[in-house]
């Protein structure tokens, strides 16, 4: 199985022993646990993802591998399921500053048509889910709102 970078790039080409699990919980966990061995002792960063079932099940923090031997390096990374990522991305905006340098806010507030503001959280969903055109969420208004909205976003996690 195939470990990327942030970027899209190979990390490692692991090959999966007996060890590896998939464990989901409702409302609690869903990740793929890899068991592998390496001759190279590389840290995985935040964000490295293997691609499983069509989806980019992620790493939620830094992973370094445990010393077997001179030569061997063993390695259990957690890899998070989407929705669990989605709970430790930090719902940012991004603007410019006064100068024009790009910037994500993790505060903010927005108002304005109620539309737009449900087509930005879906881009954010999208985005942090690596979904492309044909699987990509879309939003449908059920009933009756309002037509304009006014929030604040406060976010107290630190940006990575």
């Amino acid at each position: 199985m195939i470990i990327y970078n942030t970027d899209n790039t190979e990390l490692l080409d692991a090959i999966i022993t007996e060890g590896a699990e998939h464990e989901e919980e409702l409302m609690k966990s869903d990740f793929i646990k890899l068991s592998f061995n390496a001759n190279v002792r590389m840290t995985l960063p935040v964000g490295a993802y293997i691609v499983f079932n069509g989806l980019k099940y992620r790493l939620s923090e830094p992973y370094q591998p445990s010393q077997e031997s001179e030569i061997e390096f063993k390695y259990e990374p957690l890899f998070h399921h989407p929705k669990i990522w989605l709970g430790k991305v930090v719902f940012v905006f991004d603007t410019t500053d006064t100068t024009g340098k790009p910037i994500k806010q993790q505060v903010w507030d927005y108002s304005g048509f109620t539309g737009t503001l449900l087509q930005y959280v879906v881009d954010a969903i999208n985005e942090a889910f690596g979904f492309t055109e044909e699987d990509k969420f879309n939003y449908t208004v059920i009933g009756e709102v309002d037509n304009t909205v006014s929030v604040v976003v406060y976010a107290n996690a630190k940006i990575r």
